[in-house]
């Protein structure tokens, strides 16, 4: 059964490569987002993108760039809600909403999940999603 399963997921894995190929070649032009959007769109479909991603989300949260951002990200919104004066007329939606724009505006957000990516889901690119992929 295991050998008949290899073969299997090597035949669907080698057409899937194919057809992408084919997409890559007649459709669409390097960057364009359909292109990106058809590619997860096959990769979801063979069940690819669902075990790569459980891979990344079971392994995010030992890597010190997630650690760091969490940290950074608590203390700015400790920071900010202490700088909140609390009326019970206030406007739970719009605080949230300041809250968000104040990280955002802050920079870390950005380059703390592009660390995130570089520790966690660039490595697995070559351990896990390629070999899948060569099968």
């Amino acid at each position: 059964l295991s050998k008949n399963h290899n073969n299997l997921t090597y035949f669907v894995n080698k057409n899937l490569l194919i057809r992408l190929m084919e997409v890559v070649n007649n459709s669409f032009l390097p960057g364009d987002p359909r292109l990106i959007d058809h590619i997860v769109y096959e990769l979801k479909s063979q069940g690819i993108f669902d075990n790569f991603r459980k891979e990344c989300i079971a392994d995010v949260d030992t890597k010190p760039a997630y650690q760091n951002l969490r940290q950074r990200v608590e203390g700015s919104v400790s920071g900010f809600l202490k700088t909140q004066k609390w009326r019970s007329d206030m406007n739970k939606n719009h605080v949230r909403e300041m809250l968000r724009k104040n990280i955002s505006e802050s920079g870390f957000l950005e380059t703390g999940v592009e660390r995130i990516v570089d520790q966690v889901v660039n490595p697995k690119i070559n351990t896990i999603f390629l070999p899948q992929k060569e099968r």
